[in-house]
């Protein structure tokens, strides 16, 4: 009968994983494909660069790197449940820590989970926990590195991940020499103090052909800052700022929609308000969206 019929209400799961494929869509076409344009260009070529340009491609590579793959983690986790399939949260912020531990406990969490127990974990029992922690550390970063690939930037990457991992408090005694607590203003420095150095700069291994490209990039850094008007004023590219606002933005509302319940209040909305929702999104994706050939998985070539 069609005047008894009663529209069928989402479920508040249903909504949650809508929402992590919208996230994922949003991760991978308009933050990393819109970055790589801004990333790869400067380190595969850094000599037609400045040290400003080579700083900046520098901090996006982690950012990068996050979106690509955390794009296809949402999407996975969301469209797989939909067809009652529950797959774990594989990132949670990993970005906005303030150390290599917490760094290492929100990022990729199912291929690290796996490392602690059946490589780090299984390690500490034989004999080589005589070489101390740090030998462990090593065996299993090194190889974790050289998952990705048999290289010497893969091999190097591993290593520099344990012995900043051995030396994790060291950061904890740094922030407390400076009189860092939690406020906010805190930690806004200590990202600075940490995310540069530890976090993104080591990064650009993952991008380098050989740790001979990985140290004449690093040879750039401290060049005199030139504005290379091609990259950054290119008419076919979405601008950096754009992305980059649209980014913060993103961070914000992620982070808003995880302490409001974001799935909860739409489900609450009549269809109207979601269907202008939804279209407003899809008109906004498809202007900075980069749906181009050259916009596969960056961690599908590793």
């Amino acid at each position: 009968d069609q005047l008894s019929y009663k529209r069928k209400i989402l479920s508040i799961e249903q909504y949650q994983f809508g929402l992590l494929v919208v996230s994922g869509l949003l991760k991978k076409f308009v933050f990393a494909s819109n970055l790589s344009e801004y990333v790869f260009p400067v380190i595969d070529q850094p000599h037609n660069y400045g040290g400003l340009t080579v700083i900046i491609a520098t901090l996006l590579s982690k950012f990068l790197l996050y979106y690509d793959l955390s794009g296809y983690s949402d999407m996975a986790v969301g469209i797989s449940g939909f067809y009652g399939i529950r797959l774990t949260e594989n990132f949670r912020r990993p970005l906005w820590t303030h150390n290599m531990k917490d760094f290492w406990t929100r990022w990729h969490i199912s291929v690290t989970t796996w490392i602690r127990d059946y490589i780090f974990y299984p390690f500490l029992t034989t004999r080589i926990i005589r070489t101390g922690l740090l030998g462990v550390l090593l065996i299993t970063f090194v190889l974790f590195g050289l998952w990705h690939g048999f290289t010497l930037p893969f091999l190097v990457y591993g290593m520099i991940q344990a012995v900043l991992i051995r030396f994790n408090n060291g950061f904890e005694r740094l922030y407390s020499f400076l009189r860092l607590k939690d406020g906010l203003f805190s930690k806004i420095i200590k990202w600075f103090l940490f995310y540069p150095v530890f976090i993104a700069l080591p990064c650009v291994l993952f991008f380098s052909n050989s740790l001979a490209a990985f140290l004449n990039f690093l040879s750039f850094l401290p060049s005199a800052p030139v504005m290379p008007l091609d990259l950054y004023f290119n008419l076919s590219r979405v601008p950096l700022f754009t992305v980059l606002v649209l980014g913060a933005c993103f961070e914000v509302a992620t982070y808003w929609g995880r302490n409001f319940d974001l799935a909860r209040w739409l489900q609450k909305k009549n269809y109207v308000v979601q269907l202008l929702l939804g279209l407003g999104l899809v008109m906004s994706f498809l202007a900075v969206a980069k749906l181009n050939e050259g916009t596969e998985f960056i961690y599908g070539g590793f």
